[in-house]
């Protein structure tokens, strides 16, 4: 018998990281208009692809470029909507860069799951950098997964100013930590987008209701995030706490059943 394979077009151009670099080196932004087309590019393919499958590892690497059109490539850890995640897969840092919190917790795939990671791509995207900044110390993959469990990115208009709010929004909506708070589908980002094309400008005044809702929000969200931190760490103190007694304890036992048996012999 022969092995499975997957026949793919060569797509000759590099990758969006490639065309991320590009944009960090020059230090040049994306307009909004540029980011609008670009995501609502990659959302229109996403849209497709969670018809069936769980990408599962979406990152700029894997988002080729052939013409000026984008492409979503390597689908060697996706899985079919709804299957549950049996086991952690560890396919690189770029990976674990991201990877949603509910796949931190082995949970059921869903789509939810790529439009967390693509969130992220597009915050990238918006910002030029990640939206965590994790230090390469100790157990990296621990520090990601703590990251993307308990950080609270910033809002993506404090590193670009530049950017329309409405994209912000929509960008900080898709990576919220809890599946609920995000997009429901791919329609509803789509949606989103487009309407965010239209020349109408907020008024001043509902504006600054909007910005200070989000900063709300945001000082909620971080206040959350730091109280579940904090019960994680004690939790796991008392962890370590309760095995370091046990094992005194088992060490204790084991010297008086030595010291009993030495004492029935005499």
């Amino acid at each position: 018998q022969f092995p499975l394979y997957i026949l793919m077009e060569l797509a000759s151009d590099g990758t969006l990281q490639n065309l991320i670099d590009q944009r960090i080196e020059t230090k040049q932004f994306f307009t909004s208009e540029e980011l609008r087309s670009i995501m609502l590019d990659l959302a229109s393919g996403m849209k497709v692809i969670n018809e069936k499958l769980v990408h599962r590892d979406i990152k700029p690497d894997n988002i080729l470029i052939k013409k000026d059109v984008l492409k979503i490539s390597d689908f060697g850890l996706s899985k079919i909507v709804g299957m549950a995640t049996r086991t952690q897969t560890f396919k690189g840092i770029q990976h674990i860069m991201y990877t949603a919190p509910e796949a931190w917790k082995q949970e059921e795939n869903t789509i939810a799951m790529d439009i967390y990671s693509m969130g992220i791509v597009f915050y990238e995207l918006a910002t030029l950098i990640h939206p965590y900044k994790v230090k390469p110390l100790g157990d990296n993959v621990e520090a990601w997964k703590n990251a993307h469990l308990m950080i609270i990115p910033d809002d993506p208009r404090k590193h670009n100013e530049n950017i329309d709010l409405r994209l912000s929004q929509i960008i900080q909506k898709m990576i919220s930590k809890r599946p609920t708070d995000r997009y429901s589908s791919w329609d509803e980002i789509i949606s989103r987008l487009k309407s965010s094309n239209n020349t109408y400008e907020p008024r001043q005044d509902i504006s600054q209701l909007v910005e200070r809702a989000l900063e709300t929000k945001h000082i909620e969200e971080m206040e959350e995030s730091k109280l579940k931190s904090e019960t994680y760490k004690r939790k796991e103190h008392e962890g370590i706490v309760e095995y370091a007694f046990n094992d005194i304890s088992k060490a204790i036992k084991e010297i008086v059943e030595n010291f009993n048996s030495a004492s029935d012999v005499a």
